[in-house]
């Protein structure tokens, strides 16, 4: 233990530091862009979802923070990666977004997940595609709703994740990565 910090190893081995305190409530996940970002609230109530946006201007979500800080416990945001290949503008303005999203929310209390340890958290492979890791998020929820994907739902018999889109689907695995990997203890069976 150093500080308000533990020490933790990613899937690599190599350290990471995450906050001591153990069961966030409310955590703010976000799924950065350059220019809008989704993000989801992960509610541990039930593991339900309340609040949801499938994508928002980057200058609103700050602004939304900044006005619900005190009611989150927690923000994961994913991180960029690099995979020998070159960049553009676009990722270069994408990671200033990652980092103006933990200085408004706080860096003690923002944790960073890479893509590649989201798939393998959720899917245990690297190499998982989007439709993989849906897939996952999906089996996570109850089958609540009507339709062919009863976990989503339809209008008339909306299911958990009613309305999630792509980006908002990114922002729930973020979610879901951190409790299945920090907060070992959690119930997933628990569907109440």
């Amino acid at each position: 233990m150093v500080g308000l910090f533990r020490d933790i190893t990613d899937t690599t081995g190599k350290p990471m530091h995450i906050p001591a305190y153990s069961n966030p409530k409310r955590i703010l996940a976000i799924d950065p862009g350059p220019r809008a970002s989704g993000y989801v609230v992960y509610h541990e109530e039930g593991m339900d979802v309340k609040e949801y946006s499938h994508e928002i201007k980057n200058e609103e979500l700050i602004a939304d923070m900044s006005r619900h800080r005190q009611s989150l416990d927690l923000l994961v945001i994913e991180m960029v990666g690099y995979y020998g290949m070159a960049v553009g503008r676009d990722i270069f303005e994408t990671v200033r977004w990652i980092g103006i999203f933990q200085h408004a929310f706080g860096m003690e209390n923002t944790i960073l997940h890479f893509r590649k340890d989201v798939k393998l958290s959720l899917c245990n492979n690297y190499n998982a595609s989007t439709s993989n890791l849906r897939t996952a998020i999906l089996g996570r929820f109850p089958p609540t709703g009507g339709g062919a994907t009863p976990a989503i739902g339809i209008k008339k018999q909306p299911g958990r994740l009613y309305g999630i889109k792509s980006h908002s689907m990114s922002a729930i695995s973020l979610a879901i990565t951190w409790r299945d990997n920090f907060i070992p203890e959690y119930p997933w069976t628990r569907t109440k």
